[in-house]
């Protein structure tokens, strides 16, 4: 009784026959088996898979939503504007109960402040711009309640920097 060995292809996993120098199915070259030396395991019996260029995406450090953080801040600084104004008005019409109708004005100047600041934190945080674009959204519509709309100017810029920080997407390169 004759017992043939099988050696394996290192590099597909193809069987062959103990004395052949070269694969079967790919053509590389065998190791040899001799009597002291070790034999070859048989590789997994999965087939050995295709490596294929898998490109990754990643995202490009320091991107902010860009026109978003400029139209937030000089929409920010027209409804201070506004504010200042509506203050300045509101004083002037009510100087015989001491300047009490400016306090409208200060609430557009505290409005103007925080979309402001949420375009000062759209640029350092981009990765919640949803966030804050909502924040400068809502406060440049709350705008014409003290300060006229920041003049109209500011309610249009914040209305569309809000908008722009909202659906901003990171660019991304491949790898």
């Amino acid at each position: 009784m004759v017992i043939k060995m099988v050696k394996y292809c290192p590099k597909c996993g193809a069987p062959n026959e103990d004395d052949a120098m070269f694969c079967i199915k790919c053509g590389s070259p065998l190791p040899q088996i001799t009597a002291q030396g070790p034999q070859v395991s048989p590789p997994s019996q999965q087939p050995p898979q295709q490596q294929f260029y898998q490109p990754q995406q990643q995202f490009i450090a320091n991107q902010y939503p860009g026109s978003a953080y400029i139209l937030s801040l000089i929409g920010g600084i027209f409804v201070i504007l506004g504010g200042i104004i509506v203050m300045a008005i509101g004083a002037l019409i009510t100087t015989f109960a001491l300047g009490i109708g400016g306090i409208y004005g200060v609430l557009g100047i505290i409005w103007g402040i925080i979309i402001i600041v949420g375009a000062m934190r759209l640029k350092s945080n981009p990765n919640n711009h949803v966030t804050w674009g909502v924040i400068i959204l809502v406060f440049s519509i709350i705008s014409w309640f003290g300060a006229a709309g920041g003049l109209f100017i500011g309610f249009i810029l914040g209305l569309i920097g809000g908008i722009l920080a909202i659906v901003w997407h990171p660019p991304m390169y491949h790898m």
